[in-house]
């Protein structure tokens, strides 16, 4: 089976990745531990990634949301440990609106 995601780069630009981490920072700063983390747009899951790799909130759970279906399978695999840990995160294809 081939496993081949078409991924925008974009996701991955200094100002993403940028964002992404200011978001954590602030977060850091307000909380030590949070039940669950919705992310609304949550396009490749890069923010819940973030978040989880940095360590410094205990979550629970992270369920990442976005309108596009080709962006959960992409944020399940580049989020696959958390995945398979009890779906600690999840991504979804959902309108929230």
């Amino acid at each position: 089976m081939n496993n081949f995601y078409k991924i925008h780069k974009d996701a991955f630009s200094s100002g993403q990745i940028g964002s992404k981490l200011w978001l954590c920072e602030e977060l850091e700063k307000l909380f030590d531990s949070i039940d669950t983390v919705w992310i609304y747009g949550g396009w490749y899951g890069v923010t819940g990634f973030l978040l989880l790799s940095r360590n410094q909130i205990s979550i629970k759970k992270i369920k990442s949301y976005d309108l596009d279906q080709s962006c959960e399978s992409v944020a399940d695999m580049i989020n696959e440990n958390w995945v398979i840990d009890n779906w600690k995160f999840k991504a979804f294809t959902a309108d929230l609106s």
